[in-house]
């Protein structure tokens, strides 16, 4: 579906639910590789939309349009938009969108290096996502945990949560849920030095889509699998082969140029430029960086970027031995990875030009750097120490809450089977009553024909016994055993509706606990004593009072007054 389609679509479709349908189902790499377009687009229709429109259309609109910010890489503006959405899918009691955009919120960090409030928001989406038992959106969500402890270097936690989401996640699931866990399982492996996994994960990526996937994540992965099988070669000490590398990555190019994507460009010239410095033929790779830089000019002035570039710059300086031009360079992107405070590039950066100074015979500038490099490597291990202890922690905590919700399952599946058997017991009393009241209402039949004889000698008997009949088939008694096992299988039902309408009778509200039961127009004339045609004027005295809509059902009604039935679980 291109831009022009989805619009046309939503400008024709009348019915909200087929709105928020087509909304929904956008693909993933539709909303990756058309962001600005379907913001522009979404944003507009949201604008012009009826102000009628029920919140859930809101909701799921501003889901798409946070979607398309994150991936524009406005990651500030789409986490006040997922914020939004949070209020408006809980209030709605929307469970499934909830756990989502509690993920959403988590994964819209990752990009930034938010690991603290990513890793505050995926455990809120465990929990969400397990109180309405969705193994898939569970184990999405331990792939994104495991790519996270993967980036911090916490090995042993990443491959656990990788593991779990493999059991989780089928091959039933979703082509953007399989893509996206695919991939993050190619990074654990590729972190791990398990290179052959890596690469055949990445790949399993490509073949998911017949019709190509998101631009984006087409080039990623070429990078990651060609980086996987560098290292591969690199581990088994064989040739790689970097032209066929080059190849496959300058392929790409044409497709990027045609849709003005030079962000991207830029991420494969970077790419081939850290290649070739791999194998050590620093004039190619210089060549891709300074192209590399070109592109970056031209693209908003990201400061942690042109760190990254002139850290490689310097480096293939260094390595060719041409020492005050790799100073240079260095020296920018120390001022530059300062100013975005990371930590690992001044680590790096520093360690180099100590090097560098001290090849120029500079001494003391080479001892300067050498206390910067120690100083901000003893804080990177604080802090990575610091991490490790807090994911531990967190790993205990969700242990805990997975625990937690297993206990819930189980008292969740004790009182439903208990609300189960109370309310055949309050079916089975009703029926109970109506074979008794069918019992006595053939006495009452048998009594009248009698009566209706003249010159009867027990009439004036019959006529006692008859009031005895009558008054036995309204028995408040067996009414009030009744609505006592009612009110066990639904509590709230009789006064949630007669709160809601006052000017229901009593035997009205009657006829509706029997409805609600299911029992039959037929069953429940017979428990009341009354005809056919009798329950049926009732019922078209409750339609009029509710003021229901004609083909509407009564039970509709019932439902809204009823509380949620997952309430329980969402606490």
């Amino acid at each position: 579906m291109n831009i022009g389609q989805l619009e046309h679509q939503l400008h024709n479709t009348r019915c909200k639910d087929s709105q928020i349908r087509i909304i929904r189902e956008l693909p993933q790499h539709v909303i990756a590789d058309n962001a600005p377009q379907l913001q522009s687009l979404l944003e507009q229709y949201r604008s012009t939309a009826d102000s009628d429109s029920a919140g859930d259309l809101e909701a799921y609109t501003l889901f798409t349009i946070a979607k398309c910010k994150m991936f524009a890489e406005c990651h500030a503006e789409a986490k006040r938009d997922y914020l939004r959405c949070l209020e408006l899918f809980s209030a709605l009691g929307l469970a499934e969108e909830r756990a989502a955009t509690l993920r959403m919120l988590g994964v819209n960090c990752l990009p930034t290096g938010d690991f603290s409030d990513a890793l505050h928001y995926l455990p809120q989406s465990i929990a969400a996502y397990s109180s309405i038992d969705d193994k898939a959106g569970l184990g999405s969500v331990y792939g994104d945990l495991a790519y996270v402890h993967s980036v911090q270097r916490h090995p042993l936690l990443a491959l656990e949560y990788c593991t779990m989401a493999s059991s989780l996640i089928d091959d039933n699931a979703g082509a953007d849920v399989l893509s996206t866990f695919y991939f993050q399982a190619g990074l654990v492996y590729q972190n791990q030095r398990e290179f052959q996994k890596a690469i055949t994960y990445y790949n399993k990526v490509l073949e998911l889509y017949s019709d190509g996937i998101t631009l984006r994540r087409t080039i990623n992965v070429v990078i990651h699998i060609v980086l996987a099988e560098a290292d591969l070669a690199a581990a088994r000490k064989l040739p790689f082969n970097i032209a066929e590398a080059e190849a496959r990555l300058l392929a790409l190019l044409p497709t990027i140029r045609e849709r003005d994507l030079a962000k991207f460009e830029y991420q494969v010239q970077l790419f081939l430029g850290a290649l070739y410095a791999r194998t050590r033929d620093f004039e190619t790779a210089l060549k891709y960086f300074f192209q590399a830089r070109d592109l970056l000019d031209k693209l908003e002035n990201n400061q942690s970027n042109y760190a990254e570039l002139f850290l490689d710059i310097g480096k293939s300086y260094y390595e060719l031995g041409q020492f005050q031009d790799a100073i240079e360079f260095l020296e920018r992107a120390l001022d530059l990875g300062k100013t975005v405070s990371e930590d690992t590039a001044v680590v790096m950066i520093a360690g180099v030009l100590s090097e560098a100074y001290r090849r120029l015979g500079n001494d003391s500038a080479a001892l300067r750097y050498l206390m910067m490099y120690n100083e901000s490597r003893s804080g990177i291990q604080r802090r990575e120490a610091q991490k490790a202890r807090a994911a531990i922690e967190m790993k205990s905590d969700l242990d805990k809450l997975h625990d937690e919700l297993e206990q819930h399952k189980v008292r969740n599946q004790n009182l439903r089977e208990q609300a189960e058997q109370t309310s055949k017991e309050a079916r089975s009393t009703a029926l109970q009553l109506t074979q008794m009241n069918g019992t006595i209402s053939a006495i009452e039949r048998r009594i009248r024909s009698e009566l209706q004889a003249p010159k009867k000698k027990y009439a004036a008997f019959l006529r006692s016994l008859l009031v005895q009949v009558g008054d036995a088939m309204q028995s408040e008694q067996d009414w009030e055993l009744f609505e006592k096992r009612f009110t066990e299988v639904q509590p709230e039902f009789l006064a949630r509706l007669a709160a809601r309408y006052p000017n229901l009778t009593r035997n009205e509200l009657r006829v509706c606990s029997l409805l609600q039961l299911n029992v039959s127009t037929k069953e429940i004339a017979q428990l009341l004593g009354i005809s056919y045609r009798s329950v049926e004027t009732v019922r078209y005295r409750i339609r009029k009072k509710i003021r229901l809509a004609p083909g509407a059902d009564l039970s509709t009604v019932f439902a809204c007054i009823l509380p949620p039935r997952h309430s329980e679980t969402q606490h």
